[in-house]
Parts: structure tokens; sequence; C-alpha cells
């Protein structure tokens, strides 16, 4: 652990961090899970961390994609020496969509957003990322956003929040 100390008009603070950057392994550790999923593998084509609550440029040869965002991390006293690190992590699931039925539910061989979406909550729900997270991770689906891209093409966005702890030694 290394310690780092504040000065605070004439008063010290001394702050432990873990060792490691967590919310950064964990990140790695679910684009790993998501690289390597065998359904997820058959059809996205670009998995990468990106920025909260932005995207880059996603063209068309990209789509289906899934960017990996920070959003929090929060430390709270467990017991006298251990700490518990609740990491909030925003998981975007891309898509291009057409204004039509099959588009959104799929069929006929092709697979529709919700089955896009479906696929990547699997890969993250219960999963704990190779003993990574102290309990498994649990997801929740909050919203899914759309923005015109052409004439009837449009890029649809959902956003899935995972949560995950991990109690640490300090």
């Amino acid at each position: 652990m290394a310690d780092i100390q504040v000065i605070i008009a004439e008063k010290t603070v001394t702050t432990v961090l873990p060792t490691d950057n967590e919310i950064k392994t964990l990140m790695s550790r679910m684009k790993t899970e998501l690289q390597d999923d065998s359904t997820l593998d058959g059809y996205v084509k670009k998995v990468e961390i990106v920025a909260p609550r932005s995207l880059p440029v996603v063209n068309e040869a990209n789509v289906p994609y899934i960017g990996i965002a920070p959003v929090s991390s929060p430390e709270a006293w467990k017991t006298n020496k251990k700490k518990e690190v609740i990491y909030t992590v925003e998981v975007y699931a891309v898509y291009w969509l057409q204004i039509q039925e099959t588009a959104i539910i799929g069929g006929g061989g092709h697979t529709g957003l919700l089955d896009f979406v479906r696929d990547v909550s699997t890969v993250l729900r219960g999963n704990t990322f190779n003993d990574y997270l102290s309990k498994p991770a649990d997801i929740t689906v909050p919203e899914f956003t759309t923005a015109g891209y052409g004439d009837t093409i449009y890029l649809i966005v959902c956003t899935i929040v995972l949560t995950g702890s991990r109690i640490f030694e300090v």
C-alpha cells in the first residue's frame, strides 16, 4: 500500500491507497471477458475502454461495438483493517439499425439489438472477473438512446450499468 500525505491548513491527513489501479484492473478484465466470449466473438467488431458518456467515432465497420467506461469507485471501511471499494462501470452496446422489427428483435439468422444486449448482459451478470470482485457483479439496463445517422439508418446505444465490489486489506 502507498501512503499519501495531504496537508490541509496545518493538519496532516494520511490516505492509504491500494497498490494497484483497481478500476483499471477491473475494466481490463471486463474487456478480456467480452472479447473472449464465444457468442459475442461471432459478431462484435470492437471492444474498447472509453470515457464516460462519450464515444469515439464509431463507423459502420466497427459495429456492433462495445465501449467500457469508468464511472466511480468510492471506498468505505468494512472492518478495522479492511476496506470495500464499490465500482460503477458503464458498458455501451452500440448497434446500427433500420426502423424495422427484425433490427430490434432479430430473426431469419439476423442478430437483433435485444439479442446483442442480452449477450453482453449474460457475460457481465454475476461475473467476478477471475475472482477480482468479492461478490458477483450486478447489472441494470437503464436506457436506450438513438441518433439518426442517414436515411432510415440509426445508431442506437444501450447503456448497461455494472456495479461490483472488492474488499481489500489496508
